[in-house]
């Protein structure tokens, strides 16, 4: 008796439906890698892809990354998987490469995008709202995980809310140094009216943002030069900063002190130091985490960000 299935393809090739898969490379303890991280193009990018998913910010990030400026410029980076941008922030899409965007509820366009893979996998590139909540509209049934060697102690997690999501453990391999793990998404969970897993996704990417910026400052503590004690020696680093020679700070060299501008302007700057951002920043990351089915509280979270592109004017608070 001929065998149902083929036996040399994964079982879900073998009715010529494509497999859809959210993909992310983390740390060991749990954190989202950069989407140009290595791990992660190396996911994203290997044998038996069909097409892309990525958010606008992601994209972002690799087409400054590999430089790209026309359609030559994106196979040599990108090779001729279609690529989709999802999300409604206006995107530059190279003229002449497999590249397109879409916008507005996944269920206008998601068979359209399933259908450019042809009899390869949907992959699902996680850390942007848009697409991560396919996963929790349940569109999207799979993740794939690399989990680098590294620990990054911070950072955004693979789903803001995994309280609504039951995974099943389906494959694990070893792969350079790292380990693969497949999942079957079997239940999201309830879905509030609001969609409170877009929302915690937008506040923690803005949040890594903020964690990328006081981790590449000059000094994790600042003080006010009009505090300076006198006869104190300091080194000039730009036009208003400079180093405060003081190693009980931290394990860099020094702090760094507001050198210009009036006395109140430099109390106010040095308030928000860096060590000062990343604790305020770890402090709201648990906040989502604790909230993630309040969407009321996930609103208000947002609220600071609402002039940034990515902010849904639907989140705002009522009243």
């Amino acid at each position: 008796m001929p065998a149902l299935l083929p036996t040399d393809v994964p079982c879900w090739y073998a009715w010529g439906v494509p497999s859809c898969f959210l993909v992310a490379a983390t740390s060991l303890d749990g954190y989202l890698l950069p989407s140009t991280d290595p791990g992660t193009t190396a996911l994203v990018l290997a044998p038996g892809a069909g097409v892309v998913l990525l958010g606008a910010r992601a994209w972002g990030a690799v087409l400054r990354r590999d430089r790209i400026t026309d359609a030559d410029a994106w196979e040599r980076a990108r090779g001729r998987v279609p690529h989709v941008v999802v999300g409604e922030h206006p995107v530059w899409l190279p003229p002449g490469a497999p590249v397109r965007r879409v916008t507005g509820p996944p269920e206008e366009w998601w068979e359209q995008v399933v259908g450019l893979a042809g009899d390869g996998e949907v992959r699902v590139l996680a850390g942007d709202a848009a697409t991560t909540a396919l996963v929790l509209a349940g569109h999207v049934r799979r993740t794939r995980v690399r989990v680098e060697p590294v620990l990054l102690g911070s950072g955004a997690p693979l789903l803001p809310s995994p309280d609504r999501l039951a995974l099943e453990l389906d494959r694990v391999r070893s792969e350079d140094g790292a380990v693969v793990l497949e999942h079957r998404v079997t239940s999201t969970g309830r879905v509030p009216a609001h969609l409170p897993g877009s929302v915690a996704d937008f506040v923690l990417a803005r949040l890594a943002e903020d964690e990328e910026v006081a981790r590449a400052a000059t000094g994790p503590r600042w003080v006010p030069a009009v505090d300076r004690a006198a006869g104190a020696g300091w080194t000039d680093v730009t036009g208003w900063l400079a180093t405060l020679p003081n190693d009980g700070y931290s394990d860099r060299p020094g702090a760094t002190v507001a050198t210009l501008g009036e006395a109140a302007d430099q109390r106010h700057v040095v308030r928000w130091d860096p060590a000062r951002v990343l604790a305020e920043c770890a402090a709201r990351r648990r906040l989502v985490t604790a909230c993630a089915d309040l969407p009321e509280v996930l609103a208000e979270l947002a609220l600071v960000w609402v002039d940034h592109p990515d902010h849904d004017p639907g989140w705002r608070p009522a009243g």
